[in-house]
Formats: structure tokens, C-alpha cells, sequence
């Protein structure tokens, strides 16, 4: 218990020291010719290297996934790549699911960011099946 809690306050205190180290969101768009709802958290472990616990809303299903990104920091935008891990559910049905992401993030000022992302997405479950997304919206950063 006592390493786990050496660990949390070694991360929290290596924390980057710039503006938006922590920040929340709303992406819409389409995920396998579904509409997708996307809430989501950031958190910057360095200044490129972030982790997104995210919910999405598809179709009558949901998925809650994880995923690390690395941010390649250029000037006036941020394009990332990143995958994940989590799991999908609807009636009487769950999967593991794999996220991949490619985007890009463009500062619209005061905090805000326009985040456009695309998202292929492995289900592994009872049928092993491909989905394809693009997702669209803000995120502001604390």
C-alpha cells in the first residue's frame, strides 16, 4: 500500500507544469454508421504523453474505454495517435474492445480545444467484428 502511494504522489508531482494538465469533453460523430456520443477526461502524465478514460454512447450500446495518447506538439495544433483497451456492452451482450486514434487537436483560445478524431475500434467477444469512426468536439483544459 505504501509503494502504491509513492507511486500516486510521484505522478502528481512530476506533473507537467503548463496550463492544461487536466481537461474535459463532449465528441459527437459516428461509429460504424451509428450515432456516437462521447464524454471524456485528459489527464497529462508529461507534456506528451496523456490519458483518456472516455464513455461512449452508440447505437443503444455503450462503451467505456481507456487509452494513452502521445502528443506531437507543433505549432498552433496538437496531433496525436494513441490506443487503448476497454469494454463494450448492449442488451445481453459484451465485448473487450481495442480503440485506436489518430486526431488532431486546434486551440481555439481561453482553454478550448477543437478535437477531430478518427477511430477504428477492435470488438473481441462471442463475434469478433471491425468498427470505423470519426468523432468531432470540444475539450476544455483546467
Amino acid at each position: 500500500m505504501r509503494k502504491l502511494v509513492l507511486v500516486c504522489l510521484i505522478v502528481l508531482i512530476a506533473a507537467p507544469a503548463f496550463a492544461g494538465s487536466f481537461g474535459a469533453g463532449l465528441k459527437l460523430g459516428v461509429l460504424s454508421s451509428s450515432f456516437d456520443l462521447n464524454f471524456h477526461a485528459s489527464l497529462y502524465l508529461t507534456r506528451a504523453l496523456e490519458i483518456e478514460p472516455a464513455f461512449d454512447f452508440f447505437g443503444g450500446a455503450g462503451m467505456i474505454t481507456g487509452t494513452v495518447k502521445y502528443n506531437f506538439r507543433l505549432s498552433g495544433v496538437v496531433p496525436y495517435v494513441g490506443a487503448g483497451i476497454g469494454f463494450a456492452f448492449a442488451d445481453n451482450y459484451g465485448a473487450f474492445c481495442i480503440p485506436m486514434v489518430g486526431g488532431v487537436a486546434i486551440p481555439l483560445g481561453a482553454s478550448f480545444y477543437l478535437d477531430l478524431e478518427i477511430r477504428p475500434v477492435l470488438f473481441v467477444g462471442d463475434n469478433t467484428s471491425f468498427s470505423f469512426g470519426a468523432l468531432g468536439g470540444m475539450t476544455y483544459y483546467f
